[in-house]
């Protein structure tokens, strides 16, 4: 209890902190400087630009197909989901996707972009090797705008469920892990400031009488009732993760095509929790062993669902990876979503930055500029050449794994 007062009064020094910080430094354009050969190429600082790095290394690749997914409603035009694929054994399958959640989408696509161009030459047997699926921006709105929801503030990782999972969470008590008793912290109906002490004493209170745990759970698990809200689940199936299997069933040769597959990772890319530059593999509970062999060059950074940094994940249900798996491959003998997490900033900092945010993209819209910005700085940690040779290492580590594993 000692320890949770202390933490409680440090916020408000963090809080103060983290204003400070963000008028010296999150207005300010990504821009960043030179970490060495093979650390400057791959980083984009907007989505059109990234999108074309993608694509243009994923034909010097020689993917064997290309395929773009326009999200072509109102307002969404020029934003597409594409998929770059190499085809290999119908057995085996790794798709590593970025984007899920928008603005996190850089980190993904500089991954994908920096191990597509260190495979140039590498030798590829379609007898032997896996068939391998890149997916780019999986939420091109929110990457383009800056946000890691889409257009209707649904945050598809809680959006991905059955019918009778979405039933349940509709018809469920709103506060059922406790977000209702955040909600006036979090979601502000009035325009927002950058330091609001009420709010961050209120949290701080709320973590003192729920522990670090409990608190974290009432967050993460998010609403289904709140659409301005943070962490919006939705009351439908949003039209990205419907096109997403859609165009990987089209993609593997149909129902046919997805019988075949006895093996498949699916590496969904995020960054934020945890410390900077480290990344966390997180992988199902059950999965938890068979993870740590397949990711044996990071076996001491693979946790379960709900462990580690991952901790309040427990009652979240609707992420993209683990519904893709579940309803394409419902038969496959080894189906593996992993959640490849690298941290940047303390999550009081990320909290009160996805607070101002969405406070101003509703109702605010002239100051949503200041916050996009500042939502990037805080997911993009790419001014840190330390966090940028983490991100490519790490993360081209954690696909060859996958693939050795696959062969």
């Amino acid at each position: 209890m000692k320890k949770d007062w202390v933490w409680s009064v440090a916020i408000g020094f963090i809080a103060i902190g983290a204003a400070i910080w963000y008028n010296t430094q999150a207005r300010s354009n990504v821009g960043y400087g030179k970490c060495g050969t093979g650390y400057d190429e791959t980083f984009s600082d907007n989505y059109n630009d990234a999108r074309a790095l993608f694509l243009e290394s994923a034909r010097a690749w020689g993917a064997d197909r290309l395929v773009s997914v326009p999200l072509d409603e109102q307002d969404r035009a020029g934003l597409i989901m594409d998929f770059a694929v190499k085809n290999g054994r119908s057995d085996r399958l790794l798709i590593h996707m970025g984007g899920t959640h928008g603005v996190e989408g850089f980190a993904g696509s500089a991954i994908q972009s920096a191990f597509l161009r260190k495979s140039e030459a590498q030798p590829w047997d379609p007898a032997k090797d896996p068939t391998v699926i890149f997916v780019h921006a999986v939420n091109p709105y929110g990457f383009a705008a800056l946000r890691r929801t889409n257009e209707n503030n649904v945050d598809l990782n809680r959006n991905f469920l059955t019918d009778e999972q979405r039933s349940d969470r509709l018809s469920a008590d709103p506060n059922e892990h406790g977000y209702e008793d955040f909600n006036w912290h979090l979601n502000p109906t009035y325009v927002p400031r950058y330091f609001d002490p009420l709010s961050i004493a209120g949290v701080g209170l709320q973590r003192v009488w729920r522990g670090s745990k409990a608190t974290r759970r009432a967050l993460l698990t998010g609403t289904y009732h709140r659409k301005g809200g943070l962490w919006y689940g939705g009351e439908r199936l949003e039209l990205s993760n419907k096109l997403l299997p859609e165009t990987l069933t089209s993609i593997l040769g149909g129902a046919n095509g997805l019988a075949k597959v006895e093996k498949v990772i699916l590496v969904d890319v995020h960054t934020g929790l945890g410390p900077s530059g480290y990344d966390t593999v997180s992988v199902p509970k059950p999965e938890a062993p068979l993870g740590r062999e397949i990711f044996s060059s990071a076996s001491d950074h693979v946790v379960a669902m709900g462990e580690g940094e991952m901790s309040g994940y427990d009652d979240m249900v609707g992420d993209v990876a683990g519904g893709v798996l579940s309803s394409l491959f419902p038969k496959a003998a080894v189906a593996v979503p992993v959640c490849h997490e690298f941290g940047t900033y303390p999550l009081l900092i990320i909290s009160i930055v996805m607070r101002y945010e969405n406070a101003a993209t509703h109702w605010a819209p002239m100051m949503r500029s200041d916050g996009a910005l500042w939502l990037r700085k805080v997911f993009y940690r790419v001014s840190s050449c330390d966090w940028r040779r983490s991100l490519l290492d790490r993360g081209e580590m954690i696909i060859d794994d996958a693939l050795e594993y696959l062969r």
